[in-house]
């Protein structure tokens, strides 16, 4: 797998390439890329981004907790995003090639079974990210492929984890709790009947937008800084609360939220799709769910 640069394939301008000696011409259908392991795992991101249709939904919920509500309606335009938490794999392909230094780089991307119970394979997800090494690493996929990649927003995660049911709480299939079926069990887990806290992204059915992990496996950065009066505040057509709205300057002073938990949460309340919480952007570590803000048709990566 090779350092090099990628040659980004979805500007109008257009120009062939040759890696390897193979021969790749960029269109905007096609991006050429210089490793062929790459082009893989790229076009795996690629295959796994699930569209979520412009429109309206009810974000936030009664439950008493301020942050959290009330309901209002909000309207997102068209946009994609990753059907399941990135992997350890999509992270040894950042350390490689974007050149930012993760402060975990010691927990890394290790395919042996074997090892720790397979839980740093590809098919599970990365973790121990700072937000700001998150958002990098979604601007790392933009810079590798000329796609708009970004955190998603509170209301594009909360919209994609609702599915289309306004009343739901929980980001599973069917928006409860059946431990053990679409959701962590700590019976199953003192069985020893899990790999550990984490399972595989995909080991339980997805929501029906299809996405994976979205109650559990771990936190996920959001795009936005923390306010408490989110609901009061938000925007309702494409809400994103980013600190320089309101003339502050972004970094770590500024907290930014996290969505879903981990499987052992103490209160299941914390679970909740609406859960908000909100850790420093520096120290705090969590997992990442990319987001491409384009309503186009995503392109192929060849070698």
């Amino acid at each position: 797998m090779k350092r090099n640069a990628l040659l980004i394939a979805t500007l109008p301008l257009l120009v062939s390439a040759c890696f390897g000696g193979t021969s790749c011409e960029p269109t905007k259908q096609q991006i050429c890329v210089d490793d062929d392991e790459f082009a893989e795992y790229l076009q795996g991101v690629m295959d796994n981004m699930v569209y979520v249709e412009p429109g309206e939904f009810i974000m936030g919920i009664n439950n008493g907790i301020p942050e959290e509500g009330p309901p209002i309606e909000v309207y997102l335009d068209g946009y994609y995003l990753f059907n399941t938490k990135h992997s350890w794999l999509g992270f040894e392909f950042f350390d490689q090639r974007s050149g930012v230094e993760r402060k975990n780089k010691k927990f890394a991307y290790n395919p042996d079974p074997e090892f720790n119970q397979g839980r740093y394979g590809a098919d599970f997800a990365g973790a121990l990210l700072s937000w700001n090494e998150a958002e990098q690493f979604c601007h790392w996929l933009g810079s590798e492929t000329g796609l708009p990649f970004e955190l998603p927003s509170e209301a594009q995660w909360e919209k994609a984890a609702k599915a289309g049911n306004d009343d739901w709480i929980y980001a599973t299939d069917n928006g409860q709790l059946d431990f053990g079926r679409n959701f962590f069990s700590k019976e199953d887990h003192r069985k020893g009947l899990y790999p550990g806290h984490e399972l595989p992204s995909k080991y339980f059915p997805p929501n029906p937008y299809g996405f994976y992990e979205m109650a559990f496996n771990g936190g996920e950065w959001m795009r936005d800084g923390y306010v408490d009066n989110y609901h009061e505040l938000a925007e309702r057509e494409n809400p994103v609360m980013l600190p320089e709205d309101f003339g502050l300057e972004p970094g770590p002073h500024i907290t930014r939220v996290w969505r879903s938990d981990w499987s052992l949460a103490h209160d299941l309340t914390l679970n909740y799709l609406q859960s908000r919480k909100t850790s420093n952007p520096v120290t705090g570590t969590f997992s990442v769910r990319c987001a491409i803000n384009t309503t186009k048709p995503l392109p192929d990566v060849k070698y």
